[in-house]
């Protein structure tokens, strides 16, 4: 009842167990649930169960990310490749696409607005520290000819989710490490249970 509560609001799982007598469980109101938290509560179940018995259906995964503390830094008034981070610092390139799913392209491209970018804690005063060095291996990554039209296409074609069957707008956030509230406002819905297939979905 809970996570139900948690996708479709507790006014919607309170008024359906109004609606049937002697409810004592989620599965008791389901009928009567939003379709959408029908669909999401399974689902649920369904990603705890293969979390835990993963290996008993022979799932497996090529890269399982440590926990990682993390902290973040801000960058501006500069192009960054993802890469001179990793090539000055003590972090894997595979941690920094893990910490930083929403540059594509791996740019960073800080030149009229800034940027934060996620780190592991420990590296974050290494940053401050090698800022220099770090900006100067752009010639080694960046393109030579990043022209300032490269740059604003960067700047102003924000990744795009496209909706499908089953999607839950805080699944979506949560993959893509952004807040519920904050794709709410860029994309200007007013209800998070109200997505469409086929609807597209500003992340950044």
């Amino acid at each position: 009842l809970a996570i139900a509560a948690y996708n479709c609001g507790p006014g919607n799982v309170n008024k359906a167990l109004r609606q049937v007598k002697n409810a004592e469980n989620y599965w008791d109101i389901y009928p009567n649930l939003p379709s959408q938290t029908r669909d999401y509560v399974p689902m649920f179940i369904a990603a705890n169960y293969a979390f835990t018995f993963y290996s008993n259906h022979g799932i497996t995964f090529d890269y399982i990310p440590e926990t990682v503390i993390t902290d973040t830094v801000i960058i501006n008034n500069k192009v960054l490749d993802l890469r001179q981070i990793s090539a000055t610092l003590d972090v894997s390139e595979k941690v920094l696409k893990t910490l930083n799913p929403q540059f594509k392209e791996w740019i960073v491209p800080a030149i009229t607005r800034e940027y934060v970018i996620n780190l592991p804690q420990e590296n974050v005063l290494d940053f401050h520290i090698n800022q220099d060095a770090i900006y100067a291996k752009d010639t080694l990554y960046l393109p030579k000819k990043l022209t300032a039209k490269d740059i604003e296409k960067l700047e102003t074609n924000p990744t795009v989710y496209v909706v499908k069957s089953g999607d839950v707008l805080s699944v979506i956030c949560r993959k893509n490490r952004v807040s519920v509230k904050k794709i709410m406002r860029i994309n200007g819905l007013r209800n998070a249970n109200s997505l469409k297939i086929g609807q597209k979905i500003r992340l950044t």
